[in-house]
């Protein structure tokens, strides 16, 4: 998800929300693993391996936000490696897209492999890729992903309202 500030006109006035897998050392304690989403600047958006300043609560690890005042003040985490980059997920659908032939199933179940086995859920209906898919499985599936806690509140309402309206319409 992307959240864009005055009016979104530059690169820089857009922050992306991501669900970010860390893990947090912080100095004389040890090393604990969070996932959490988290805010950051459109073009400073972590990969694997980077280190990005925390703030925590030492009760609740789950407590967890970023800090502002960057690696002199708080405890240091790293990304650990998951989906990779935006580019790497962009590029592995364009493979899998291609190496489906069509075939929207083929095409789901490549993702699937690709992102997660059996636990992953894939929704469908890119422009251009087939016939739209039936708006009560759509639906389905993002209650699927609202169930997972993939969707917030907000998201899976948004979506559910698009999916009901193009029903309806």
């Amino acid at each position: 998800m992307a959240v864009s500030h005055n009016g979104g006109a530059l690169v820089s006035d857009t922050e992306v929300i991501l669900k970010t897998h860390l893990r947090v050392e912080p100095a004389g304690d040890p090393s604990f693993e969070v996932e959490k989403r988290l805010r950051f600047g459109q073009m400073s958006t972590p990969v694997a391996g980077s280190q990005i300043a925390v703030i925590f609560d030492p009760e609740d690890h789950d407590d967890l936000m970023l800090d502002p005042a960057g690696p002199a003040a708080g405890a240091m985490a790293t990304v650990v490696p998951g989906l990779g980059s935006m580019q790497d997920i962009l590029n592995t659908v364009r493979t899998a897209k291609a190496a489906s032939g069509g075939d929207r199933q083929a095409l789901s179940e490549a993702l699937r492999t690709q992102f997660g086995g059996a636990g992953a859920t894939v929704l469908s209906g890119g422009a251009g890729f087939g016939a739209p898919a039936d708006p009560l499985d759509e639906l389905a599936k993002l209650g699927a992903l609202h169930d997972q806690g993939v969707l917030t509140d907000e998201e899976f309402t948004t979506q559910k309202r698009r999916l009901l309206g193009e029903m309806s319409g």
